[in-house]
């Protein structure tokens, strides 16, 4: 039981009533009326808290798998036992990382009433997360008392990559135009895979016109091709040390995961072959692709064990093992963190020796927090010699992808917060295009 704001109020106006007392005795014994009266009320505030053996009953309804970094629904349900109306302030002991979105929990209930409160949860780590006890503080029309009622429901949540935005990802891996926020990727037509004959109709391209069955029918014959299929994609994941930066309460390795889990997705629907690769000093995860639906939950189970390690990160190890492992050529997406250039000409002989046998994307990343730096103006010397360097430190980036490209790899030059988008992007015009 707690003593509510009102009454510490009204005591401080009968102890000034009480004081007044010094100069007109008359005021004491008013004040002493208003103390009486102030501790009758108090009383009849906590026997009508306390009437109901069961005062407030408050469950939380909410999905044990929670997606990272996305807002989860979350219900808090309230059921009076009062035969008195009542107000109610809910306090959700939330898990330690993540952030409750939404308005403050508070409701008023009529007698032997029930409600529903709902917010939003959003995680900030992956793996299990301990979700506390919920808390409803009751308080009758009086309001100078508040009683606690607290659930005993303590629960423990999973909390997996991202995968609300699934069901949006495999619409557009069915769809012929592929629509990513603002960005807009034109499918290619001409692929490699034989599919059929058929006669000529206006609008086919010449290129396509069969000589020798336009002979033999004594008509216009094109070869029909259709798209591509059954390629091999691997997700590489560097959970090394210099993937421990934090963007939007997110590591890269979570901004990683996430945009993986998407590619996995959108690949498998496209009757791709999904692959997963996470290492540091040594490889942690290493599964073969496949484009089984039923796949997609051995990469999420994968997925939900990774994190950033302070390991450096051993190219030379991934490079043999996947040169041992995988025989045929495949699609390959670098997620790492290069942030200059000498740490970047590290890691190129085993990048190229990778890019020879598969064809190979590296995500290089922008700084969000440097571009936002850069967007406000310099107010005096200092900051004019910090905008100096973070330029310098922005175009290094960007010389980063020119580097690569001169020694024949990919690049998708991207920030955090885009990196799903543009990988998705870049995954259809190189799988058209063939590997």
């Amino acid at each position: 039981m707690f003593l509510r704001r009102r009454f510490y109020v009204l005591l401080a106006i009968v102890v000034i009533v009480m004081a007044a007392g010094y100069f007109q005795p008359a005021c004491f014994t008013v004040g002493q009326w208003l103390l009486v009266a102030l501790v009758a009320v108090t009383l009849g505030d906590v026997a009508l808290l306390y009437a109901s053996r069961r005062g407030m009953t408050a469950t939380r309804s909410c999905n044990e798998r929670m997606s990272l970094g996305d807002d989860n629904p979350v219900e808090i349900n309230l059921t009076s036992h009062y035969s008195i109306p009542v107000r109610v302030d809910v306090i959700d002991e939330v898990p330690h990382v993540a952030e409750r979105h939404g308005e403050t929990l508070h409701c008023r209930l009529d007698r032997n009433d029930s409600a529903v409160l709902h917010y939003n949860l959003r995680p900030l780590q992956r793996g299990q997360c301990d979700y506390g006890r919920v808390l409803a503080f009751v308080r009758s029309p009086l309001g100078i008392a508040e009683r606690r009622c607290a659930s005993p429901e303590q629960r423990i949540i999973h909390v997996y990559p991202s995968y609300r935005r699934l069901d949006h990802l495999e619409l557009m891996a069915i769809s012929n135009l592929t629509l990513l926020g603002s960005k807009r990727v034109r499918r290619i037509g001409n692929n490699t895979d034989f599919e059929q004959i058929k006669p000529y109709v206006q609008g086919d391209d010449y290129r396509t016109i069969n000589w020798k069955a336009t002979a033999r029918s004594a008509q216009l014959m094109v070869n029909v091709y259709q798209q591509e299929r059954d390629q091999a994609l691997y997700c590489l994941i560097d959970c090394g040390r210099t993937m421990h930066d934090r963007y939007q309460g997110l590591t890269l390795v979570d901004h990683a995961v996430n945009a993986s889990l998407a590619l996995a997705y959108v690949a498998i629907h496209r009757d791709d072959r999904a692959g997963l690769v996470s290492f540091d000093k040594e490889i942690h995860t290493l599964i073969t692709p496949s484009s089984r639906m039923t796949h997609m939950s051995s990469i999420v189970e994968a997925l939900y064990n990774i994190d950033a390690s302070s390991a450096d990160s051993d190219y030379e190890t991934l490079v043999l093992t996947l040169n041992q492992r995988i025989t045929h050529r495949a699609l390959m997406v670098l997620f790492t963190n290069f942030t200059s250039r000498p740490s970047l000409e590290r890691q190129l002989p085993y990048l190229q020796q990778l890019s020879r046998h598969h064809r190979l994307l590296v995500v290089i990343y922008d700084d969000p927090d440097v571009q936002e730096y850069l967007a406000t103006p310099a107010t005096n010397l200092r900051e004019h010699y910090g905008r100096i360097v973070a330029r310098r430190d922005m175009s290094e980036r960007k010389h980063l992808c020119n580097l690569l490209a001169q020694h024949g790899i990919q690049s998708i030059h991207t920030t955090p917060a885009q990196l799903t988008v543009d990988v998705l992007n870049r995954y259809i015009e190189v799988r058209h295009g063939g590997v």
